[in-house]
């Protein structure tokens, strides 16, 4: 059964989400799924060509239809049938609404006279459990150093049944930023919560995640033997503290701290993370339960 926008159709102004130019073939494909789905590939390349004019073969429309599909942004729940995936469209939307409140307090804050004993900054609070990682992948895109402490690292878990694609995207946007030699980060987990999982799980491909990760210079990576952590980012002007319940996906909320000078928290977070151990020990550790299993 087809589905058509009864308010909007072709004709609405839909946001401009991809490529630079105005008439990018991707932009279109998700012009034609927002007002009709599904589709099959022949018939968006039939509006494509016939509605908008675009010059474009039908092996490019199925391309870039496949492209989509990879990325997440358009679905196939019937064979040969394509429309937009709810899940990416939940991540637009959270995005857009984060930059939104972002921008908006940016302009129309006030930054209150307090004594110079008093730090100010604005807060606020998250519900969303992805929010942290909505949030935490600005700042990796912005910031040249940055800390992490969590319960479990998603940049190890590779059987993480909670791993949201936001959160795949927040994981891949570090690693591939620290490879680049564009961001330092120092990232510190719970060891003993951590290690209880990856034998529950039998993750015995994060071990050598561990390894890939202790070869790229820019992150240093440890361990403190705890069963719980807060989860925190800490930039040079926001911080994000995260609450979240014993299962790691029931997040409670998420504080956000900006415009605030984070010096003296990178201090305490840098005292912790001294005192905390190597994660080459934490893998080595690993492989000897592993083979007692």
């Amino acid at each position: 059964m087809c589905c058509e926008n009864s308010m909007a159709g072709l004709s609405a102004k839909a946001p401009y989400l991809f490529g630079t130019s105005e008439r990018d073939c991707k932009e279109l494909v998700v012009t034609v799924l927002s007002a009709e789905w599904p589709l099959s590939a022949k018939k968006v390349y039939h509006k494509i060509k016939n509605e908008f004019g675009y010059d474009i073969t039908y092996q490019g429309v199925y391309k870039v239809l496949q492209h989509l599909l990879q990325r997440g942004v358009v679905s196939s729940p019937e064979p040969k049938a394509y429309e937009l995936n709810l899940q990416w469209l939940r991540e637009v939307e959270q995005f857009a609404r984060i930059t939104r409140n972002n921008y908006l307090e940016s302009k129309t804050g006030l930054e209150p006279v307090l004594s110079k004993a008093v730090k100010s900054a604005r807060v606020r609070i998250y519900t969303d459990p992805d929010d942290i990682y909505v949030v935490g992948r600005q700042l990796l895109l912005k910031e040249r150093t940055i800390r992490i402490m969590s319960k479990t690292p998603i940049i190890i878990l590779k059987q993480d049944a909670e791993l949201t694609p936001i959160r795949q995207i927040y994981a891949n946007t570090l690693l591939e930023r620290a490879r680049k030699g564009l961001l330092k980060v120092d990232y510190v987990f719970a060891g003993d919560v951590t290690l209880e999982r990856i034998l529950r799980e039998r993750d015995t491909a994060s071990i050598e995640k561990i390894r890939e990760i202790l070869n790229i210079n820019n992150i240093r990576l440890r361990y403190a033997p705890v069963a719980s952590l807060f989860s925190i980012v800490i930039g040079s002007r926001d911080c994000l503290i995260g609450f979240s319940s014993p299962a790691h996906g029931r997040s409670i909320s998420t504080l956000h701290l900006s415009n605030y000078d984070t010096k003296d928290l990178a201090a305490v977070y840098d005292n912790i993370f001294g005192n905390s151990t190597g994660a080459k020990e934490f893998a080595e550790k690993l492989i000897i339960k592993l083979k007692r299993k």
